[in-house]
């Protein structure tokens, strides 16, 4: 990618650390962090093991992003023992003002976040820019709607697998929000680990089992319907975040082999 594209990347990812961590307590981490770093022998035990721990994987893994994409909720980790060092500080009665707002400002910016779905609602806000919502408003309604096509077509549907294909945000929106959460499994065509559910794994016990399988298309890859004794369209359901899209739901009967 471009150079300019590269620097997008690291700069969305200091973005992140603000909102996610608060701007005080991230800019108190990295300065703690370059800080001991700087006289690592000299630190205790239990600090040298808190630093490799946290922030010595976070003052690796800023300048990464930009070399590669890296999600803004990948550091989270290596906060909990630059937390822990923080703790320390307060205790030792170094930077307690700014320790004591680095937390205000982060239970601020709690509040701000619960109170926006609010304000967005009240003042009609819905799908503008100050709307972080847009792009999961739609999600329980999607995966509402797609469980009650599945009950008229499989009603003793307790112990069959789901399977999504496509992006893995199909994946997501079924998993959090179907009746009992069940666990999703995603088929990705390229055989790669393009997201968690690859890492995760097919279950051992569901050779024979039937599956529901949700597809963007009205089209499912050969290996998937290979791996079933037989694939049936049951149902379409009407996308909620685009007007002509929808989403095919199959019934795959007695999976034989893993699709690979």
């Amino acid at each position: 990618v471009s150079l300019g594209k590269r620097l997008g990347d690291g700069a969305t990812l200091l973005l992140y650390q603000l909102l996610l961590v608060s701007p005080v307590l991230f800019g108190l981490v990295l300065f703690l962090a370059v800080k001991k770093v700087r006289h690592f022998r000299q630190l205790r035990p239990q600090e040298q093991w808190l630093m490799l721990s946290g922030p010595v994987l976070l003052l690796a893994i800023l300048p990464l992003s930009f070399v590669q994409k890296v999600q803004g909720n990948w550091t989270l980790p290596f906060y909990f023992s630059a937390v822990l060092l923080l703790c320390g500080q307060w205790q030792a009665g170094l930077w307690r003002k700014q320790i004591n707002l680095g937390l205000l400002v982060g239970c601020g910016m709690v509040a701000l976040t619960y109170a926006l779905p609010v304000v967005i609602s009240t003042f009609n806000l819905h799908n503008t820019a100050i709307d972080p919502t847009t792009r999961f408003r739609h999600w329980q309604t999607l995966a509402t709607n797609i469980a009650a096509e599945q009950q008229k077509a499989m009603p003793n549907s307790d112990n069959t697998l789901v399977i999504a294909l496509g992006h893995r945000f199909l994946a997501s929106q079924m998993a959090f929000y179907m009746p009992r959460h069940p666990q999703v499994y995603r088929y990705e065509k390229g055989g790669k680990i393009a997201s968690q559910y690859e890492v995760w794994g097919w279950p051992d016990d569901s050779i024979g089992k039937n599956a529901l399988i949700i597809a963007e298309t009205n089209q499912i890859p050969p290996a998937v319907e290979a791996a079933f004794t037989r694939v049936n369209e049951i149902a379409t359901v009407a996308s909620p975040l685009t007007k002509q899209g929808y989403f095919h739901l199959f019934l795959g009967e007695r999976l034989k082999n893993i699709p690979k």
